[in-house]
């Protein structure tokens, strides 16, 4: 009965070796979405042209690729380029320029809501941005005259936020907290930023069971643009069971191994 049962461990350890990342599929319902807000309007994905392509494991979604198809122009800026991939595993990016076509500054909000598969009871997050200002000078044919880009956080927020199930998750995931300011100069300059958090150490998040979401806000000097690179992720944390299971299917592995060799 003993290599019975050590085989038996040993499977028990396999299987959850072999178990693929992300073949849960969504299970809460939850639609995409995004939402961009500029000059008091809001620009959802029915405003914004754009392809989608859907990834599938074993009949289930699990996650997918959008990206703008064309420029959305509005009166106070324009959206040049916008991208975002979403995993059921869970991860989510929001991909991103604008430029501010006015001749005032301008609050830029981009949130990105993506559906999950349950992820609890609690996680382990980390996350990124990267910022890229550039004045539109005249060399540009743009429409700044002053010759300083800046990219300022708003509404004593920070520029990046997370969120699951809805729910601001703070406790470290804000990146480039308020009071935030980035700037260049002269005409046609460019700076660049960054920031993390859980890399290379994943920190300690909530659970959630629906969405995952990234947030992005912040005041853009007149004539100038901002090009924004962020993503979240979060697996959960090991419940001591699963913790056992896997640990004892190491321990048949090695005791089957160790009968096989005499």
């Amino acid at each position: 009965m003993r290599p019975i049962r050590a085989f038996s461990l040993a499977a028990a350890g396999l299987a959850l070796l072999a178990a693929p990342a992300g073949a849960t599929g969504v299970s809460s319902g939850v639609p995409y979405e995004v939402l961009v807000s500029v000059g008091g309007n809001t620009y959802d994905l029915d405003d914004m042209p754009h392809s989608y392509v859907a990834h599938y494991y074993g009949g289930d979604l699990v996650g997918g690729n959008y990206e703008l198809t064309s420029d959305v122009v509005t009166p106070y800026g324009t959206i040049t380029d916008w991208s975002s991939v979403f995993a059921t595993d869970p991860q989510v990016t929001n991909n991103f320029t604008v430029v501010n076509n006015t001749l005032v500054s301008q609050v830029f909000t981009v949130s990105v809501t993506s559906p999950i598969a349950p992820v609890l009871p609690t996680s382990l997050m980390r996350g990124s941005i990267g910022i890229t200002i550039t004045d539109e000078g005249p060399l540009d044919g743009g429409g700044d005259t002053d010759g300083i880009a800046t990219l300022d956080s708003f509404g004593g927020v920070a520029v990046y936020r997370a969120f699951l199930d809805g729910a601001h998750v703070g406790g470290g995931s804000d990146l480039l907290d308020d009071p935030y300011s980035l700037s260049c100069t002269p005409f046609n300059c460019s700076a660049v930023d960054t920031e993390n958090f859980g890399i290379p150490v994943r920190i300690a998040g909530p659970g959630a069971t629906l969405s995952m979401g990234i947030t992005v806000q912040f005041e853009l000097s007149a004539g100038d643009s901002a090009s924004v690179t962020s993503v979240f992720n979060i697996i959960p944390v090991p419940e001591p069971s699963t913790a056992v299971i896997f640990g004892l299917g190491l321990v048949g592995l090695a005791i089957a191994g160790r009968r096989r060799s005499h």
